[in-house]
This record gives structure tokens, C-alpha cells and sequence, in this order.
């Protein structure tokens, strides 16, 4: 019966199916492109762009606008799969409601999550995409003053990060802010380009600090642009004036410069060259401190025999980006020098692993008349001080926390940089007035209470000598 209602409903049906799979199709095409191998192109493109920009930050302003619209448009392009993929999970999620088949509902599960580890996939790569970002403004300025652009200012959490670039009425302007600006010849960055610059919409690198500003599309205030805006001045304020009160919840925060040996980069380069011949190469820029590049296909066996200290903390680097925990460090994009070892990086094909042995920091402390005692602790990795010393007394002290030791671990700092900064407090301390009891500020109430609950992890080296 041509025409009829069942041959109707039959061709609906089958146009139906035939959409369904259309749909499925092109979500299954969008997943493939969030797979790390398929951008191997792009990644080479963005890290030629770095190296050129760092090479002549000032003088190539071009080139920076280059890279910025290269990282716009990969970002745009990932943003616009994952919103296919996310419509195309939500459809066969109620499909799987009108209470299908056993073998279809099988089946729509398992599309389903498929979809949803292509969104994972998809997410991991905007990630990926703004590590590129971050070398941008870490060829500008500070790597320390840097770390304020990546927290809030009521406290050391982690401040949100980036927004999608696509679907925002105002980036359009944010973009030509920083466009304008750069075609005058002054460096400046689109901030949700990156994953460490939290604070303002485009940020203008010309010193040592970051200029965040906030480019707004009306004049209208609400009590959340009004807060953006006293966050940002507050933070402003610090960074001009290398102080601040009642900032990050604490009652005086002070800001010093200190001078600092340069990164093991060199040393880390080495290492990652030296492994392609036996696929595993080891380095100990100094004492107590190793870097261990590890290739696909290395004899694990062999690296048993690999001493790496007596108590050593490890920095893997393939666990920090998978778990996407890099900022505010610098970023591995600019530390690693070739191309391809960075992709090899980011595909799985290379792994770089940074060992700190507790054991020798603290010998390197003793043998300067201090007692270093590493801490279970989250936010404080070792604690120094003077033999027969003690905090309760108002005696000299200093805690380092375990951001300053992290950066041992991702970043190749190097350990002495630690050991001099302890020192020097210190000694700075003991050149001061000695506080009257009653003297001290809440503040120093607080941190002298948190001291009291530290729990050593390791037992120092040095020891107080026993009473007479």
C-alpha cells in the first residue's frame, strides 16, 4: 500500500535510524580529533611560534599575535566538538529512557560512555591547548609573581579557571583590547588563553609583574563586578607595592626579591637527549637532586639498580599532567627544548621523573649549623632552625612549604636556591631586635600553633644537645 500510514511510518522510522547514525558519526569523528596524536602537527606549530617569541620578546610583537590566534583557534575548534559531543550524550542518555530493548539499551550504554570519555578527551585538550598558553606570559615575566595571577585573593585556593572563549558577548572586545595594544608594539595576552592568568581579562607584560585588566562591555556594576574589581586592585596594590594587609587571610603578607640560581633546564635537556639511545638516561645536577628520563620500551629491570637516595620525594611528570596539576609552575612547554620530545611527552612516549632525597638536604643544611626536619605535612615540607632552638621561646625559625618544594620537582629549581633562602632568613631573623614576650602579632600566635601540630616525617640529622 504505497502511501499508506505503515509505509509511512516505516520510511520515518528508517530516516530516524539513518540521522541517529549520522549524528553518532559525526560525534565519533569530532572524539577522534581530541586524541593527542592527531595534533601533533598543531603542537609542533605552537612550539616553533615559543621559541621564536622568546627569542625576541619585544622585537617579533607579530609573531605573539600569531600564536595567540593559532591557540584561539585550536581552542575554538575543541570547544565547538565537545559541544557535539555533549548534545549527541544528552540524546542517546534519553533514548535509554523511552525504555529500549535489552541488546539496544546495551548498546546506547555503551555509546554513552564513549561519549563521555571522548568529552574527558576533549577537556583534557583545552587543557593542553592553554599550556602553550602559559609560556606566553612566563617569557614576559616573573615565574614567582606569576603564582598570585592563579589564586584568589581571599585565600591560597586555586581561583576559577578559564571560561569557553566561544559563546562570551565580550571576547570579541577582550580580543581587540589586546590586539590594539599589541599593534602598538607592547606586549599583551588574552588571559583565557592560558591556565595561570586568573585575574583580568587581558594582561599587558612589560615588567617583571603582570598588568592584569579587566575589559567590560558595559558600564552597568552588579556586587560581582564590583568585587572583580576590588580584587583586582587589591591585588594590584601588592604587586606594586611588594606588600599588602589582610591579604589571602593573612594579617601582613611581604614581598622579596632574592637572588636565585638559574633552573637545571640545561641539565634536564641533556638527560631527555641522552635517553633515546638506551631509552633511559640519568643526571644528578647536584647533590641529592636526579633527573630520570624514561622512554617507551626502556628495561625496567634495569632501572631497579637506580639509586635515587635515602628518602627521596618524586616529581612525575606524566602524573601531573594527566591529573592537569601544572600551574602555576613553568610550564613544561618552555622547559623542554625540543619539539619532539614534548610531544612524546604529552603521547605517553617519554617520561621525566625529578627525585629529591630528604636525606641529603638535610646533611646540606647540618653542615651549615641547621636543622632541617621534613614534615607530613600539606602545606609545609620541612622546617629549619638553630640546635636548641625553639619556636615557643620566639627563637628564629622558617618553614618551607611544600609550593617551594614542588618547584624542585616540575620546574628543576635548584635545591641550593632552597637552602640559601632558609639560611638567609635565618640569619636575617637573629640580626633582629629580639621581640619582648607579649610581642607577637596574631599572626604569629597562629603559626606558632600550627608548628606544634607538625609531625615529623623523617628524623633529623642534627639534635638538640640534652640539658646540663
Amino acid at each position: 500500500k504505497i502511501g499508506g500510514t505503515s509505509t509511512q511510518h516505516h520510511i520515518g522510522s528508517a530516516m530516524a535510524s539513518q540521522h541517529q547514525k549520522c549524528s553518532l558519526r559525526r560525534a565519533s569523528k569530532e572524539a577522534a580529533q581530541f586524541r593527542i596524536k592527531r595534533n601533533r602537527r598543531a603542537f609542533k606549530n605552537l612550539k616553533v611560534l615559543i621559541d621564536q617569541v622568546k627569542a625576541d620578546p619585544y622585537g617579533r610583537i607579530e609573531l605573539l599575535l600569531r600564536l595567540q590566534n593559532q591557540l584561539a583557534s585550536h581552542i575554538l575548534r575543541t570547544e565547538k566538538g565537545l559541544r557535539i559531543l555533549k548534545a549527541e550524550r544528552l540524546r542517546i542518555l534519553g533514548l535509554r529512557k523511552n525504555r529500549p530493548s535489552k541488546d539496544i539499551s546495551d548498546y546506547l550504554k555503551k555509546e554513552a560512555k564513549r561519549l563521555a570519555l571522548g568529552i574527558d578527551h576533549g577537556k583534557h585538550l583545552l587543557w593542553v591547548w592553554r599550556c602553550f598558553g602559559d609560556a606566553i606570559p612566563f617569557i614576559y615575566h616573573d615565574k614567582y609573581a606569576l603564582k598570585h595571577m592563579f589564586y584568589s585573593i581571599e585565600d591560597y585556593s586555586a581561583k576559577q579557571s578559564a571560561g569557553a572563549l566561544s559563546g562570551n558577548e565580550g571576547r570579541r572586545l577582550e580580543i581587540g583590547v589586546m590586539q590594539t595594544i599589541c599593534n602598538r608594539g607592547i606586549p599583551a595576552v588574552l588571559c583565557d588563553l592560558t591556565n595561570t592568568l586568573r585575574h583580568g581579562d587581558v594582561c599587558v607584560m612589560v615588567n617583571a609583574d603582570p598588568f592584569p585588566r579587566e575589559v567590560k562591555t558595559s558600564e552597568n556594576q552588579n556586587s560581582r563586578t564590583v568585587r572583580q574589581a576590588l580584587n583586582l586592585m587589591s591585588l594590584k596594590t601588592f604587586l606594586s607595592d611588594d606588600e599588602a594587609s589582610n591579604f589571602r587571610g593573612c594579617e601582613r603578607v611581604e614581598r622579596r626579591a632574592m637572588p636565585m640560581a638559574t633552573a637545571h633546564l640545561e641539565d634536564l635537556n641533556h638527560c631527555i637527549d641522552q635517553s633515546r639511545g638506551k631509552r633511559w638516561e640519568l643526571v644528578r645536577p647536584e647533590g641529592g637532586v636526579t633527573y630520570l628520563a624514561i622512554r617507551r620500551g626502556c628495561d625496567l629491570e634495569r632501572l631497579k639498580i637506580v639509586e635515587m637516595g635515602k628518602y627521596p620525594s618524586c616529581g612525575i611528570w606524566s602524573e601531573q599532567i594527566e591529573s592537569e596539576a601544572w600551574a602555576p609552575y613553568y610550564p613544561f612547554t618552555l622547559s623542554i627544548e625540543r619539539a619532539s620530545d614534548l610531544i612524546a611527552l604529552l603521547e605517553g612516549r617519554l617520561d621525566v621523573i625529578v627525585a629529591v632525597d630528604a636525606y641529603e638536604i638535610m646533611q646540606r643544611f647540618a653542615d651549615r649549623g641547621l636543622i632541617a626536619t621534613f614534615m607530613d605535612d600539606e602545606k609545609v615540607a620541612f622546617t629549619v632552625r638553630r640546635p636548641n632552638t625553639s619556636v615557643d621561646r620566639g627563637d628564629p625559625a622558617c618553614g618551607v612549604s611544600t609550593h617551594l618544594m614542588q618547584r624542585l620537582l616540575i620546574e628543576c629549581e635548584p635545591a641550593s636556591n632552597l637552602i640559601d633562602f632558609s639560611v638567609n632568613f635565618i640569619e636575617e631573623l637573629e640580626a633582629m631586635t629580639p621581640s619582648r614576650p607579649g610581642d607577637s602579632s596574631q599572626q604569629d600566635h597562629q603559626m606558632m600553633v600550627a608548628w606544634r601540630e607538625l609531625v615529623p616525617r623523617i628524623p633529623p640529622l642534627l639534635s638538640d644537645d640534652p640539658p646540663v
